[in-house]
């Protein structure tokens, strides 16, 4: 093996992957109950850990429209965020009662690596019906709720999950004794925190196959730009708008061409460098086509700290 092998294979194993793992756990047994007419349906997990996808359900009724309690959840991490997301459902018909609840999930983040991995999380909750809901927040599992339905959403930040992992003890609770469905939807989403990204330029057609985050993992990249085919990244230190009329676009409005061209590169997901000596920078992104027409994704500023 020569020098320089040698030397990239010592480097290779001096780094470890940057990584956040999700975890889930019954702080509290998570039942469900429905109860229709004469008949009571009762389904209940018990207290200890819980499959990263999962749930429980009381089904019953009876002709096309099936009656239920339902609570699901989801928790997981990719390249570039974490999330955990709880799901309550229910659907009665006059005189019965469905209840989701009450019960409490422990979610944990935890860091993988050596390095430090700041992370900034975020809480966001979707209610469809009109039932009576309780939902609550305790963020560190420290015998406090912080968050309550109700009140304003729930943003804060951890400095290292290596470190230290962050956990939310999520509490819930859903009756339904009006007939209808209700659905509650719960999500905590964390992302490192050294990356700010805030979209720009919208509706401009493509907006759904563009994606700036920034990367847990940041050995070979700190921020990955994700296109959904092959097509012109524009990347620059500044903004430089350039209107494209919509008869060049074909949209009912005009589109901004918003970064600078400082960096044009053809592919499909870019993966992008940026050095710590650099920072703090602000950067502008976004994806152009030519085929079959002139076509913008939504652009994005990028603030690196």
């Amino acid at each position: 093996m020569s020098r320089a092998l040698l030397c990239v294979a010592v480097l290779g194993s001096l780094l470890s992957a940057q990584a956040v793992v999700a975890s889930v756990a019954a702080a509290t047994p998570l039942p469900c109950n429905l109860v229709v007419g004469a008949q009571t349906t009762n389904q209940t997990v018990p207290v200890g850990p819980l499959p990263n996808v999962g749930g429980v359900a009381a089904v019953g009724g009876a002709g096309l429209a099936p009656e239920f309690a339902r609570v699901n959840w989801v928790a997981g991490a990719g390249s570039t965020d974490a999330t955990f997301r709880l799901s309550l459902s229910t659907q009665v018909q006059n005189g019965s009662v469905a209840h989701a609840g009450p019960g409490e999930i422990v979610v944990t983040f935890a860091g993988a690596g050596t390095a430090a991995l700041p992370a900034r999380f975020e809480l966001s909750v979707n209610l469809v019906g009109i039932q009576p809901v309780q939902l609550a927040v305790d963020t560190g599992n420290n015998g406090t709720w912080d968050w309550q339905y109700g009140m304003t959403p729930l943003v804060g930040t951890t400095p290292d999950l290596v470190a230290q992992p962050l956990q939310f003890r999520v509490g819930y609770d859903l009756t339904a004794v009006l007939p209808g469905s209700a659905q509650v939807d719960l999500e905590l989403r964390l992302v490192p925190d050294a990356i700010t990204v805030v979209p720009m330029a919208v509706d401009c057609g493509i907006a759904n196959t563009y994606a700036v985050g920034a990367l847990w993992d940041t050995r070979f990249a700190d921020l990955e730009l994700r296109a959904g085919w092959s097509a012109w990244h524009v990347v620059g230190i500044s903004s430089q708008p350039q209107l494209l009329p919509s008869s060049l676009t074909l949209t009912a409005a005009p589109c901004l061409v918003v970064p600078s061209p400082d960096l044009v590169l053809r592919t499909g997901t870019l993966n992008l460098p940026v050095p710590a000596a650099v920072r703090p920078i602000t950067l502008y992104a976004q994806l152009l086509d030519v085929l079959p027409h002139v076509r913008v994704s939504d652009a994005y500023l990028i603030h690196l700290r």
